[in-house]
């Protein structure tokens, strides 16, 4: 580890360094070095012997070891993190069980390791999820855009484009079956706005696997619209369902150009915690470059999310109310959550009083090809690092 010391006239004396090596959610070594005896300009090497397995990260923070009359003891100058390794466990030498699988003239109907599944052959969508035999999502799974707006500017940008309120139209559907183990229903579907104007195409497969199910997406965005809020599915989950569990930026909300002051980490909280109030009600609580989540109830019956990378938003409040309503106080949670595993939820830029979204942080693809994993869990019988599948 390079500490450099930046200012002109004074050494690192009055500075603390502490350091946290994190593998896969567990401290596994903390110390301090006492002194940066650094003068000025200089910098110097310290060996902190971190070995690169599992998913690691190196935490560091600067503090001052003396009181000043605008900083306590302990106060916090500067921190960084490192990313060391993400290396998740090997699911080659997993066993391997069956799917069972049926088609019907309404629903498509699949069972695995712990769970089962019904795609709606009328709309092509997640109808029922069982995780260790309770019913885990309360309305279809569906693809979304829309998000709160955080700026006016913005807002008229997306209700003229509709995003607002969008329906999804089947085309046609069809089954697959691999030999792998591995079942494929295809779906295609139009997205269109309330006035039928066709807003994306989609081409969904549902890969049914003996763990679960992996949602894989192309998107092809019709020409002339604005960059998307988002582009994921949102989940309807149960009352129950309150606690969430994270690997990524956190714990504060985080999003592509917002956060800096998040870290990854493995974090535990619940839908109602992760909730962010704002007076205004608007887009909050997401959080980027996540690998993995779950959402469980208080036994530990629940989902299981992972993939290469998603932005993970869950509350108590949908869209569509954080949209609508003026003040938090006339807000009033409701009993489901609201959990949209997104492919990216676009950056939240200053345009209400200021520039306009940086380009790199908008979601301006014409195409989108996506993944992410679903399986039933029981979150007190299983690690989730070693449930991860990309």
């Amino acid at each position: 580890l390079t500490v450099k010391n930046r200012r002109c006239f004074k050494s690192l004396s009055d500075i603390t360094l502490y350091y946290t090596v994190v593998r896969d959610g567990k401290i596994v070594k903390s110390a301090a070095i006492d002194t940066l005896d650094i003068k000025p300009g200089g910098e110097r090497c310290y060996s902190i012997g971190v070995e690169e397995a599992g998913v690691s990260w190196l935490n560091v923070s600067a503090r001052y070891n003396r009181s000043y009359e605008f900083a306590d003891i302990g106060y916090e100058v500067c921190s960084e993190q490192f990313i060391i390794s993400e290396i998740f466990p090997s699911q080659e030498n997993q066993k391997t069980g069956n799917v069972f699988f049926v088609e019907n003239l309404n629903e498509y109907f699949a069972s695995f390791e712990s769970g089962s599944i019904k795609i709606s052959k009328k709309t092509g969508l997640i109808e029922s999820f069982i995780s260790h035999g309770e019913e885990m999502i309360s309305a279809p799974v569906t693809p979304t855009v829309w998000r709160a707006p955080t700026d006016m500017k913005i807002k008229k940008k997306w209700l003229d484009a509709g995003y607002d309120k969008i329906n999804v139209v089947l085309k046609r559907s069809g089954v697959n079956l691999t030999v792998k183990g591995a079942t494929i229903v295809g779906v295609y579907q139009d997205i269109e706005d309330a006035c039928g104007k066709k807003l994306m195409e989609l081409a969904t497969d549902y890969i049914i696997t003996p763990y679960g199910v992996k949602i894989s997406v192309k998107a092809e965005i019709s020409d002339g619209l604005p960059p998307l809020p988002r582009f994921g599915f949102r989940f309807t989950t149960p009352e129950r369902a309150e606690k969430l569990r994270y690997l990524g930026y956190g714990p504060m909300e985080a999003y592509e150009d917002k956060r800096l002051a998040a870290k990854l980490g493995f974090y535990k909280t619940t839908l109602t915690d992760n909730f962010v109030d704002y007076i205004k009600p608007q887009e909050n609580s997401a959080h980027c470059y996540c690998r993995f989540a779950d959402i469980s109830t208080h036994s530990g019956t629940g989902l299981y999310f992972s993939g290469k990378s998603f932005s993970l938003s869950a509350s108590h409040f949908s869209p569509e109310k954080l949209t609508a309503t003026a003040h938090n106080w006339e807000l009033t949670p409701d009993k489901e959550g609201t959990v949209i595993i997104d492919y990216r939820n676009a950056g939240i830029g200053s345009n209400s009083c200021g520039p306009a979204l940086l380009p790199e942080y908008a979601i301006s693809e014409r195409e989108i090809i996506f993944s992410f994993n679903i399986r039933p869990t029981l979150t007190g019988s299983t690690l989730p690092f070693d449930e991860y599948r990309e």
